[in-house]
């Protein structure tokens, strides 16, 4: 038996960009992987192909197939679902190039991590591949634990290279999972806040809860200027109310001295002449004191009160209202209306 001669350069190219990108070299890639006479020009070429982000794309491919990945529910009319962003996940993680077991903690338990990143939270996403009924007469509690059962099922293939389905049901004489161990591992998704029922409007294209929102890098970095201009703000209300109180005892001190200079009336405060009580119909009318200060008419069905009185606006800064005589409106045909007291 004689040993396969060495592939010539063209081949090697063809066979590892397939390998490596699913994608065939480029007639430039070629004549540039032929030009190079070097020792390590295949090195060059794998380090190439390995940095290039359609390593993760292809890298991905079997991933995506053991995950049951799929934008739609998987059941039925099959409707659209968004788990695009898991896929992108995913090929990141490959692209990045990240610890195997932080690759597989992320997905399995990302959530569960101490303040979890939003990558993180997405990378659970492959358990969340699994179908979605929307049937009519499906049960919930049922469909449930077919949900946990494919996690089950889809972790083990996945992760342990283990068909577990068969130990679903009982023992196998020589399969190394028991029932037993089985429903073990079925304990570990049995606590998912989720039943795997379609909800209402995940026929028309809404994904079912629990779910998430993500931002995009446009809209995450808007976040963090609004957050940045959120703390400047509030730093600079905080400036603003420690100034309050003396610029408050200021104003009151400076108010006091300025109106008692005014040659107006011996005290600060008097009571108004010519009121008015209009109705929002239109209807007005001036009626008799019932009270110090005040004038009250009787109209049926009264929505709106405007109280009126002729002042002359360059003696007066301040309006104070310090009590309506609710009790006359009680007197006034008004009867048990609620009233509005603007």
């Amino acid at each position: 038996m004689q040993m396969q001669a060495l592939a010539d350069k063209e081949t090697l190219l063809r066979r590892v960009s397939l390998d490596l990108t699913g994608l065939p070299p480029t007639l430039s890639e070629v004549d540039d992987f032929l030009a190079d006479t070097s020792e390590n020009a295949y090195e060059k070429v794998l380090d190439r192909l390995l940095g290039s982000q359609h390593y993760g794309e292809r890298m991905a491919i079997e991933w995506l197939d053991l995950a049951r990945y799929a934008d739609s529910n998987g059941f039925q009319s099959d409707g659209s679902r968004d788990m695009w962003l898991w896929r992108d996940w995913l090929i990141n993680a490959f692209n990045r190039n990240i610890p195997f077991d932080q690759f597989t903690i992320e997905q399995l338990a990302g959530d569960m991590l101490p303040n979890p990143s939003q990558d993180q939270v997405v990378a659970t996403g492959f358990n969340r591949n699994h179908r979605l009924n929307g049937e009519g007469g499906r049960i919930v509690d049922e469909w449930f634990v077919e949900t946990v059962i494919d996690r089950v099922e889809t972790t083990g293939t996945t992760w342990l290279a283990l068909t577990m389905s068969c130990a679903r049901c009982h023992d196998h004489k020589y399969d190394p999972i028991s029932q037993k161990e089985f429903f073990e591992f079925f304990a570990y998704f049995n606590s998912n806040d989720e039943s795997g029922v379609l909800a209402a409007n995940g026929k028309n294209g809404f994904n079912t809860p629990p779910f998430i929102k993500v931002s995009n890098d446009e809209q995450k970095k808007r976040i963090l200027e609004l957050e940045k201009t959120l703390k400047q703000n509030q730093a600079a209300t905080k400036e603003a109310e420690k100034k309050m109180e003396p610029a408050l005892k200021e104003w009151i001190k400076e108010t006091r001295e300025e109106m008692g200079s005014e040659d107006l009336a011996p005290t600060l405060w008097q009571k108004l002449e010519n009121e008015q009580v209009v109705s929002k119909g239109g209807a007005s009318s001036k009626n008799k004191r019932t009270d110090p200060g005040w004038g009250l008419v009787r109209i049926h069905r009264m929505i709106l009160m405007k109280l009126e009185a002729l002042l002359n606006r360059s003696n007066y800064r301040e309006f104070y209202l310090n009590l309506f005589p609710i009790h006359l409106l009680r007197e006034s045909n008004l009867g048990g209306q609620e009233m509005e007291i603007l």
